[in-house]
Order: C-alpha cells, then structure tokens, then sequence
C-alpha cells in the first residue's frame, strides 16, 4: 500500500499536481523511506513517465552536479544514489529530493543527545491530557509513560510511548510527528490516532480516528493507516506483517471519554479493562471463567459495578465484591 501510494505522489509531484497535504504526505514518505526503497519508486515512476517530462541524460547529469553540491555533508555520508535518468524531469524530482533530505535528515548523535538532555518523562497514575511543546494534546491512560523534550528543536517530533495514549496532532509540513513504542514507530503530519503498547515487546495496536499515518517496525514499512482504519503487531504470533483492517476509531478511544465497548471480547480482556479504568482488583474463581466472550456498549459509565452486573449476568454468573478486589464466580466457558 506505502509502496503504490509513494509512486502516485511522485508523479503528481513531478506532473505539478500536488496539493499543498499531498505534498506534505509525500516529504513525510521521503524522510521515512530507505534510500534504495525511494530509488526504486522513482524509478518505478520514471518508466511509465510521459516523454514531456524528460530531458537528455546530458542536460541531468548537469543539473545533479549542481544541486548534489549543495546536498548538506550529512546527507551525502547517507551513500544517497540520487543519479537517474529521472533526474531530467524538469529537475523537478531533484529538487524536491534535495529540499527533502535537506529539511529531513535524520537527527545525527548530537542531535539526540542535545534532546536526552532536556527530556521529560510524564507517568499518568489516572487519565490525564497533556499538552506538548508544540500545541499537540495527547491524553494518557492510567499506567502510561510518555517521554518528549521539553522543546522540538529537532527536524522531526518525536515522543515515546510505553501504554496507552489518545494523540491530538497538530499540522507542521516541515516536522513530521513520530510516536515510537519500542521498535514500532507511527509518523503523521497532522492527525488523531489512538496507540496501545502497554508491552510493545509483545502488542502494539494502532488505530486513526482522523487524517492518516505510516506505521513501522524498525525500517519495515507495515502500512499506511487511515481514518476508522486498525492495525494490531502481535508479536507473540510470530514475525509475520500484519493487515491493516477496518475499525470503528471511537471503540477504541472511547476510554477517555468514559465509554466501554466489547466487541466479542473474552471476560479476562474486559476484567483488565476494567481494572485499568476504575482501579479494581478483579479475580475468577476458575480459568474457565476467563474465555467466556459478550459484546456491549456501555456509556457514560462512572463505576466497575454497573458494568460487571450486565457482563456477569449475560454470560450467567455473578460476582462478590470483598475488601480489596471482587471475585467473579460461575459454570464459564470452555476453550475454543
């Protein structure tokens, strides 16, 4: 999907037809890209060019030579192949790649460690909405780590993430937003999308609720995600690419808007969500309790009890609230 919609946005580019978003999207792409990934959509694009937008090899060849000179020392150590036949569109190509990997070259050591040095670690005991240096709101859930700098100096905005978060992205063309959790990370211009890492060594859950976002592990590219559209890393499931799928957004954001949805989801899923939520400690008399599976809404809801009260009494069991936790009790459900 990254691969297609890379080369469309090329060509556009290249034929003068990029919108002001698409234009932004596409420095975003860049900056993610691989050199070799990048050289092989434009030369993708090249191929199936219109003869109009070409020149002699001869006149490309002058017109890399100039602007390679003024490619930033940092950018050329890259090893960036940039000479192709491509290159004599116009120079329009060039010069988007030369403007690109002048404004985006990936931080350098020094960049990082300038960043560490003014590093803010934010842990949310309850739910709590931040405000980030540059006018994005992010809201944490309870048990939620965030680590950002105290100012976004660098030529992208990055934070890190270990639990949940709701993230309210503001627009920057020029500084693409990076969430990282753990190995995956999610870039966007400007965009709503809710990540769910609580362990990101075993799941990582990505879902938009708005705008659209490239969601990576490590320098493989997964997919591109848009609005009510999910993507669930389970690692524990092997080391397989997963497919993005179709989702309602407002399900999975609905924790900070004091919402419940179950959508087929087992009695252990929704104890732990539960927990999370109002601070209970929630037990099962037996394992087989744990699998049964419901599906509801539940909204506006202000505490664990009215919530177990209808799961407990769909799946035909009940349960005891003593001093410290509650114990569900009943027949359960086998394995399946």
């Amino acid at each position: 999907m990254e691969d297609t919609r890379l080369k469309h946005l090329i060509r556009i580019y290249a034929e003068g037809r990029c919108t002001p978003e698409e234009e932004a999207e596409l420095m975003a792409l860049v900056l993610l890209s691989e050199p070799e990934h990048l050289a092989e959509a434009l030369d993708g694009v090249w191929e199936k060019t219109d003869p109009q937008y070409r020149v002699d090899p001869a006149v490309s060849a002058q017109i890399y030579n100039k602007l390679s000179k003024k490619l930033p020392a940092s950018t050329q150590r890259r090893g960036i192949a940039l000479y192709r036949q491509w290159i004599g569109w116009a120079a329009i190509i060039l010069c988007f790649i030369a403007v690109a990997l002048y404004i985006y070259t990936p931080w350098d050591t020094a960049d990082r460690q300038d960043t560490a040095a003014t590093l803010v670690s934010k842990r949310a005991s309850q739910r709590e909405r931040i405000k980030l240096p540059d006018g994005s709101y992010v809201t944490l859930n309870e048990g939620t780590t965030l680590r950002y700098p105290t100012a976004f100096t660098a030529q992208t905005r990055e934070v890190s993430l270990q639990g949940e978060a709701f993230f309210e992205v503001k627009a920057d063309s020029k500084r693409p937003f990076v969430a990282q959790a753990g190995d995956v990370s999610i870039a966007v211009l400007g965009t709503s999308f809710n990540v769910r890492a609580y362990d990101p060594r075993e799941h990582v859950t990505v879902t938009v609720s708005k705008g659209r976002v490239d969601v990576r592990d490590r320098n493989r590219s997964l997919a591109i995600l848009e609005e009510d559209e999910q993507l669930i890393i389970d690692r524990l499931a092997g080391d397989m690419v997963p497919n993005a799928h179709s989702f309602n957004a407002s399900e999975a954001t609905a924790w900070h808007r004091n919402d419940l949805y179950f959508d087929n989801t087992t009695m252990e899923e929704a104890a732990r969500t539960i927990e999370q939520r109002f601070g209970a400690d929630i037990r099962f008399a037996s394992p087989q309790l744990r699998n049964c599976r419901f599906s509801g809404s539940f909204l506006d809801v202000t505490d664990a009890r009215s919530v177990l009260e209808v799961i407990c009494a769909f799946n035909h069991m009940s349960f005891q609230q003593t001093a410290g936790h509650i114990l569900i009790q009943g027949q359960g459900c086998p394995v399946n």
